[in-house]
């Protein structure tokens, strides 16, 4: 019976730290990642062997994710690169089913498409720039049975068949990814990077969890839970014991950060160089429901400070960290 061939790339390269890895062990890494068919999981669990396996899968992925191939389906080759940099000013993040298409590389079914996410203070420059390249913007609605009124309106845009969705948020942007209706959708992709907040699940079982979400009627999402299901997603309320036992688990109960060892972070190829990502400071507490037992859901606070350029989601432990830095509450 012949060995799998992923566990001997893992034998023969799982040893050596980065330091001391050759080039050309490096480039038969790379080799066998292009020859190779993996899942995104064995992507994930490859990168968690060594330093080096961990540097290979970095850079393949840099290859085999190419978010300009996903964004061609809405700009041009022209307008890629300022779409990306129009992300990095504004910390306008992608996300719904783009996101987890780009993620899983899986074709569930016809985009239609592209769900941005800004803060309205930002969202008439994103509005201005789409209109500059011929999108046309089709209708303006208030926001409709969202959790705490974070969205402020939603803005409708086509040009040639293709169609862009501008979410104004009040809050934070990234705030609304954590009171999606459910774990699968928690994915953005940011100027740099794509990010799967529980990747475990979304990405490798196919599994996703609906948070508590105090003040929500649940009736409402069972639209996009139905969608999803549909795509092969097993819809859980209840973890299970193993979900959240282990320190391996996407549900482990404690504080999150975006972009920490239990996210699938993809750092994405950029033509330009500039100050950090915008959104890597937000943070959250994965925790039990209060008034729903055996329901997780996320806590959290709003930061929104006239010193700092954007809001952002911060978990109660950094929001006490920036009152004693900072001297003043956030708000909440």
């Amino acid at each position: 019976m012949s060995q799998d061939p992923r566990c001997s790339v893992i034998a023969t390269f799982g040893g050596p730290s980065l330091q001391n890895a050759t080039e050309e062990s490096l480039a038969a890494i790379q080799a066998f990642l292009i020859d190779t068919y993996l899942t995104v999981a064995d992507l994930m669990n490859l990168s968690k062997v060594s330093c080096a396996l961990r540097f290979a899968v970095r850079e393949y992925t840099k290859i085999a994710y190419s978010i300009d191939d996903h964004l061609a389906e809405f700009f041009n080759q022209h307008e890629i690169p300022l779409f990306r940099l129009l992300q990095k000013e504004t910390g306008l993040l992608i996300s719904g089913s783009f996101a987890l298409r780009f993620l899983t590389r899986q074709y569930f079914d016809q985009v239609s498409d592209l769900d941005l996410y800004i803060e309205d203070r930002y969202g008439s420059m994103a509005l201005r720039w789409l209109s500059s390249i011929g999108y046309a913007r089709s209708s303006r609605q208030p926001p409709r049975h969202r959790p705490q009124c974070k969205i402020r309106a939603v803005f409708t845009l086509e040009r040639r068949g293709k169609t862009i969705q501008v979410i104004a948020t009040r809050s934070s942007a990234f705030s609304v990814i954590l009171d999606f209706h459910s774990t699968c959708v928690m994915n953005v992709i940011t100027s740099d990077y794509a990010v799967s907040l529980y990747p475990q699940a979304t990405l490798h079982h196919m599994r996703s969890v609906v948070l508590h979400r105090q003040g929500w009627d649940e009736r409402r999402s069972a639209g996009p839970l139905l969608k999803y299901e549909n795509r092969g997603y097993e819809i859980v309320y209840t973890p299970e014991e193993s979900d959240i036992s282990s320190r391996n688990s996407d549900f482990f109960i404690g504080r999150r950060y975006l972009g920490d060892s239990m996210c699938w972070t993809l750092e994405l190829e950029t033509g330009y160089t500039g100050l950090g990502n915008p959104v890597n400071g937000n943070s959250w507490e994965l925790s039990w429901s209060t008034s729903r037992p055996g329901r997780l859901t996320h806590r959290y606070l709003n930061l929104n400070l006239p010193s700092l350029k954007f809001r952002y989601a911060m978990d109660h432990i950094s929001n006490h960290q920036v009152v004693t830095l900072l001297g003043r509450k956030p708000s909440r």
